[in-house]
C-alpha cells in the first residue's frame, strides 16, 4: 500500500530534529522589562539559536510526505482527514516559530516564540495520534494484533520523549535533550517497522500461512 510508505517516510523525516545554521541572522533581541530575564535568556539561547535553522524544512518535507499519505489512505478511515489537517497546521507553526524573529522582537517575539513552540509540539502529537491510529484501525481488519500493539506502543513512547524533549530544550539542558532524540528516533524506528509489516504488500510483510493442506501428496 502506497500510501502507508508516504507515511512511514513522512514520519521518520518529521521526528528527525536537526539544527542547521544558515547565514541568515536573526536581528540583535532587544530585551524587555515586561518580562523576567531568564525567561528571554532561555528563549533566545535556547528556541532561537541566533540564526534560521534550514533543519525545518526536513521537518516540512516529512509532513507533506503525511499529508499525501493520508490523502491515499482516506478512503479507509475519516481519521485520516484529521491526521492532514494536523500535519498542515504544523508545518504552518514550525515556519512561523522559525520566521517570526525576523519581523518580532522584545515581548511580542517571546510569547510569539513560546505559543507557536508548544502549540507545535501539541499539533505534532494529535497529528500522529490520528495518522497512527487510522492506520492500526485497517491493520485491526487484518487481525494483525501483536503488530498493532507494538505500532501504538512505540508511538506512545516517541510522543512522551517529544514532549519531555521540548521541555529539556527551552530549559537548556542539551545533553538531556539530545538523548531523549535517540529515544525518539528509537520507539520512530520501531513502530515503522511494525506499521510496514501490518499491510499485505509492503516490503518485510509475510502473509501468514493458513494450515498444510493434508494428502495433497502425490505418488
Amino acid at each position: 500500500m502506497v500510501g502507508l510508505l508516504f507515511t512511514a517516510v513522512g514520519f521518520l523525516l518529521s521526528s528527525i530534529n536537526l539544527f542547521i545554521s544558515s547565514g541568515r541572522v536573526y536581528p540583535a533581541y532587544q530585551e524587555t522589562e515586561e518580562l523576567g530575564s531568564l525567561i528571554q535568556q532561555y528563549v533566545v539561547d535556547n528556541l532561537l539559536r541566533g540564526r534560521f535553522n534550514y533543519g525545518v524544512f526536513l521537518n516540512v518535507a516529512g509532513c507533506l510526505l503525511l499529508v499525501v499519505g493520508c490523502a491515499l489512505l482516506l478512503k479507509h478511515s475519516t481519521r485520516f482527514v484529521y491526521g492532514m489537517l494536523f500535519a498542515l497546521a504544523t508545518i504552518a507553526l514550525h515556519l512561523a516559530w522559525t520566521m517570526v524573529p525576523f519581523y518580532l522582537n522584545g515581548r511580542q517575539l517571546i510569547t510569539s516564540e513560546l505559543a507557536f513552540s508548544f502549540f507545535h509540539m501539541v499539533s505534532h502529537v494529535a497529528m500522529g495520534y490520528f495518522i497512527i491510529y487510522g492506520v492500526t484501525r485497517i491493520a485491526s481488519k487484518m487481525h494483525n494484533e501483536a503488530n498493532v500493539r507494538y505500532v501504538k506502543m512505540g508511538f506512545i513512547g516517541s510522543s512522551i520523549c517529544y514532549v519531555v524533549r521540548y521541555f529539556l530544550v527551552i530549559l537548556g539542558l542539551p545533553r538531556v535533550a539530545t538523548s531523549y532524540q535517540v529515544a525518539i528516533l528509537g520507539f520512530t524506528a520501531f513502530y515503522l517497522y511494525n506499521m510496514c509489516r501490518l499491510i499485505d504488500g509492503i516490503p518485510g510483510y509475510t502473509p501468514r500461512k493458513k494450515g498444510r493442506v493434508k494428502g495433497s501428496s502425490h505418488a
